[in-house]
């Protein structure tokens, strides 16, 4: 299937993803250390313009060519939405494969951003759209179970974790959140599911960084990992449309959205003989 994805490419991407993060905890600890305040549309704006292969804040420069070498070429366009989102969605992800001979599929995420406070607060997390109405997670997941949040943390947030001896990360992977260092020392960029939001029984408006990282996954790991060989993503139509900001007021009753539509397109070679996949490099 993906034989595409071999451990170079695995290294690469990751390595793409890891930057992005480690330049949005950056920015937002830059902020910070002003004493100046930042909105997460900010953050938001900052990892859309790294993501995005013709901003001037690329962060693929080095790395296409490196992936054209190997046969596999990945563009990234992204469109901004003239109008409000109705979804609880900042962002949708729609991934477009073609492993000539191999693997062709579309699929898509939506994503809802939020930051942090120093403190390691998010103000207003599990607040109603519309004051009574349903909660962002709701509206995401009433589209679709491969819904999102990206949490913007800063550093500071996470020194009180990594400085406690009672406080461990439950499961198998407490290593994402001490190597590399970049997490612990800068902060980043973490990836929580909209279902765990949803079922978790919480009387505040407002969550810690402590309650979701149990939840959460790196951003560099969830991108690469997860993302990208579909073991996260929706192929349904409907939610497709919605990523990419193609819904009609025909086929629902009001219009449905995001404000960045990120599409990233991968063409690859088939590096395997006789399109049969096989496990070289790992």
């Amino acid at each position: 299937m993906d034989s595409w994805f071999d451990k170079e490419v695995r290294r690469l991407l990751a390595n793409l993803a890891w930057n992005i993060s480690k330049e949005i905890g950056e920015k937002y600890n830059n902020i910070l250390a002003l004493d100046q305040p930042i909105r997460e549309e900010t953050l938001t704006t900052k990892l859309i313009e790294m993501l995005h292969d013709q901003s001037n804040y690329s962060l693929w420069g080095k790395i296409k060519p490196k992936l054209k070498e190997k046969g596999i070429n990945i563009d990234v366009t992204v469109n901004e939405s003239k109008f409000e989102p109705k979804t609880g969605a900042d962002i949708g992800l729609i991934i477009y494969k073609d492993i000539q001979g191999e693997t062709k599929s579309t699929y898509a995420t939506l994503i809802q951003c939020k930051k942090s406070g120093e403190k390691g607060t998010f103000r207003e997390f599990f607040h109603k759209v519309g004051n009574s109405g349903p909660s962002q997670s709701t509206l995401l997941l009433d589209l679709t179970p491969s819904s999102f949040y990206f949490l913007f943390v800063p550093s500071k947030a996470m020194q009180p974790l990594n400085q406690s001896n009672r406080y461990a990360f439950p499961g198998p992977f407490p290593r994402y959140f001490s190597e590399p260092p970049v997490y612990k020392n800068v902060g980043g960029v973490f990836v929580v599911p909209a279902l765990s939001v949803e079922s978790y029984l919480n009387n505040s408006k407002n969550a810690r960084v402590s309650e979701l990282l149990p939840n959460a996954f790196p951003f560099h790991l969830w991108f690469s990992e997860l993302l990208l060989l579909a073991f996260v993503g929706d192929r349904n139509k409907k939610t497709v449309k919605v990523a990419k900001n193609e819904l009609t007021k025909e086929e629902t009753e009001e219009i449905k959205g995001v404000k960045y539509s990120v599409e990233v397109e991968i063409n690859a070679e088939n590096s395997t003989p006789n399109g049969k996949g096989g496990l070289e490099g790992f």
